[in-house]
């Protein structure tokens, strides 16, 4: 019942914004804007191993995440990381920009976040298949609310069409019965050992970001 839910409301996002590209050329179309990117994994960056789309419209963006190679059955969120001031990152906007030296284990880069006001924030968490395949998918309005930040000053997204917004998803292991809503709900939910990338999680319990997706503005 869950995925029909999921497969009905991506359908209805996307039937809104076709509706809205539609509507009048002259003025909503200059609003809406999509973007095609590959999913790459940290453990391989040169691995394309799906594919995410973002869509932006004047009152915020929407973005698809299709990803593979997972182990069967794995824990998962996605998370909005959201460059709102792309002019502020070192070249190209990235981990340097978030982690001290752009390495996890050194903690975060509060100068580097504060100058491209950097934001992350909750978008989506499921249960892969068998199969190693995940989709997540979410909707972020301007100035709205997300039901948990990890960084960055909010709202989360100030300007849809100049922010560059990466999506990254994390790993909570294998799910679990019982634990599954908070294993998909927040960013420790299930995590007994934080991982960093390009660390993969293989046991209950381990976390860490696996894969991610960039789109330019």
């Amino acid at each position: 019942m869950k995925r029909y839910i999921r497969l009905a409301v991506v359908l209805a996002a996307l039937t809104t914004m076709a509706t809205v590209l539609m509507a009048t050329p002259g003025s909503a179309a200059k609003n809406v804007s999509w973007s095609t990117s590959e999913v790459a994994a940290f453990a391989d960056p040169d691995a394309r191993i799906g594919t995410s789309h973002l869509v932006r419209t004047r009152w915020g963006v929407f973005g698809t995440f299709r990803t593979s190679q997972l182990p069967a059955r794995e824990a998962l969120t996605m998370w909005w990381v959201v460059f709102n001031d792309p002019a502020g990152c070192s070249e190209p906007c990235g981990e340097d920009d978030i982690f001290l030296n752009g390495d996890p284990a050194q903690g975060l880069n509060e100068a580097g976040i504060a100058a491209a006001d950097i934001v992350a924030g909750y978008a989506d968490g499921v249960v892969g298949k068998k199969s190693g395949r995940a989709f997540m998918s979410a909707w972020l309005g301007e100035g709205g609310p997300v039901d948990e930040i990890i960084f960055g000053e909010g709202p989360v997204l100030k300007d849809a069409h100049a922010a560059e917004v990466h999506l990254v998803a994390r790993s909570h292991g294998p799910a679990v019965p019982g634990l599954i809503k908070v294993q998909t709900g927040s960013y420790a939910g299930g995590c007994e050992v934080f991982l960093n990338p390009p660390e993969v999680p293989d046991a209950e319990g381990e976390c860490a970001d696996i894969h991610f997706a960039i789109h330019l503005p």
